[in-house]
């Protein structure tokens, strides 16, 4: 402030990473809740442990995971209503000795939430029970490509494909529903990774999912590199936001990634595919039928209105 006074401004800022005990709470009496579906929504922690090179977190938070103090959380917790709760973390169980603790104290509070993490939650049974008896009915997992070497490409290759469908049968076995995040557009993907994107989404039985073209944003390395290659196709800033091609593809034109992109969700989405895919889950069909009929409305203006 004081150098826009003084007409110094620099052309950027960099803060150092806030100390995250003792945040005071949100004004939530601030906000006008009829136009929200839940205002019961927190961070317990901000960042991944992981460095996806797609991913812009570690150019946002730095690379690392910080958690706030188990109590902090809890007591901001209490002040909530009845509503499902929502946890906006990147990743639930970045920490995973803080998530537990996290959960256990959860429990008493019977509260019902939704969360995001990476698909390790699967590799540890404990972590994972204690997320169902806290109260997790769903999941936002990264699970990003059906294509192993195209996960291996991006620093992502934790993940395994092979066992995709044993480790969420384990997460819907707890009783919590899978959505999981899709990227297509990485440098070993051709024309066939849409058709069978959809086809492994029907066979693992996922509760949803949320497709996006990748995006080279800034302060990646994926930017970096496309920069270098020279394959940025353009700075148009508003379409940077995962449903737009804005880079060269390797495999397929641009036009291609972009039509792939709205072809799987006007297939993801449609009667057959959520019956098929709901009927083999079984887990919270209240919320998941649902979400996907919300979703189905939203693909159809975005994606089948157009064809």
């Amino acid at each position: 402030v004081e150098d826009f006074r003084s007409n110094r401004l620099k052309p950027f800022y960099q803060s150092k990473s806030p100390d995250l005990t003792s945040l005071p709470l949100a004004r939530r009496d601030l906000l006008r809740k009829e136009r929200y579906i839940t205002t019961d929504i927190i961070q317990a922690s901000r960042g991944c442990p992981f460095k996806c090179d797609f991913c812009s977190l570690g150019f946002i938070y730095g690379y690392g995971h910080r958690t706030r103090p188990v109590g902090d959380v809890i007591k901001e917790i209490e002040a909530f209503g009845d509503s499902i709760l929502v946890f906006w973390d990147d990743n639930i169980i970045g920490s995973p000795l803080y998530a537990k603790e996290l959960f256990k104290r959860l429990i008493p509070y019977k509260k019902k939430w939704f969360g995001q993490c990476s698909i390790n939650i699967t590799r540890d049974k404990e972590l994972l029970h204690l997320a169902a008896q806290s109260g997790c009915i769903g999941l936002f997992v990264g699970v990003e490509s059906v294509s192993q070497e195209s996960l291996e490409t991006v620093s992502k290759g934790f993940n395994k494909v092979g066992s995709l469908k044993e480790d969420i049968k384990k997460i819907h076995d707890e009783g919590i529903a899978v959505f999981a995040g899709m990227i297509f557009g990485f440098d070993t993907d051709d024309k066939d990774i849409f058709k069978r994107t959809v086809e492994i989404a029907n066979k693992v039985a996922l509760d949803g999912a949320s497709f996006s073209i990748l995006t080279p944003y800034p302060g990646t390395p994926f930017f970096k590199r496309m920069e270098s290659e020279g394959r940025i196709l353009h700075r148009d800033w508003p379409k940077y936001n995962s449903d737009h091609v804005v880079f060269v593809p390797k495999m397929m034109s641009p036009e291609e990634l972009q039509e792939g992109h709205n072809w799987v969700n006007r297939q993801f989405y449609s009667m057959p595919s959520i019956l098929i895919r709901l009927l083999q889950s079984r887990t919270q069909l209240g919320y998941t039928i649902r979400l996907n009929l919300a979703d189905r409305r939203y693909s159809y203006r975005r994606f089948i209105s157009k064809v």
